[in-house]
């Protein structure tokens, strides 16, 4: 089975990865089930959310765009290591789909750890199920 990315916003912030996935710009009648959703835009992210918590209930989210991600979090209610933001969205994506456990710079929720709370941006291991360490 082929690996899917959805993007809700600009295509291009997925090229360079280097993992093949049928690629579907939202909202097409297929844009649901994908393994990942790449943020690009935050023009409509309530309706982005919903259709994400809807359509792509097991999807790791890749904003382009930290101050998204708080909003992505609360209405989609995933866990905050599948909603994440970067700046090397195609890193990400190739981690995610290659289920790598490779070490990419994220945007990440810290919930108190190490005294941090609030988003920031740190080194972390990403998989098939979004950041797996820090």
């Amino acid at each position: 089975m082929r690996s899917k990315v959805t993007v809700i916003g600009d295509a291009s912030a997925v090229a360079g990865s280097s993992q093949y996935a049928k690629l579907v710009t939202w909202p097409s009648p297929d844009s649901g089930g994908a393994d990942v959703v790449v943020v690009t835009e935050g023009d409509h992210l309530e309706e982005a959310a919903s259709f994400i918590a809807r359509r792509c209930p097991a999807a790791v989210v890749i904003a382009t765009d930290p101050a998204w991600c708080g909003e992505l979090l609360d209405r989609t209610r995933f866990p905050r290591g599948r909603v994440i933001a970067a700046f090397d969205v195609a890193a990400v994506v190739d981690a995610v789909l290659g289920a790598s456990g490779a070490e990419v710079d994220v945007m990440l929720r810290h919930d108190g750890e190490h005294g941090q709370d609030g988003f920031h941006r740190t080194r972390a291991r990403v998989g098939a199920g979004g950041v797996f360490a820090v």
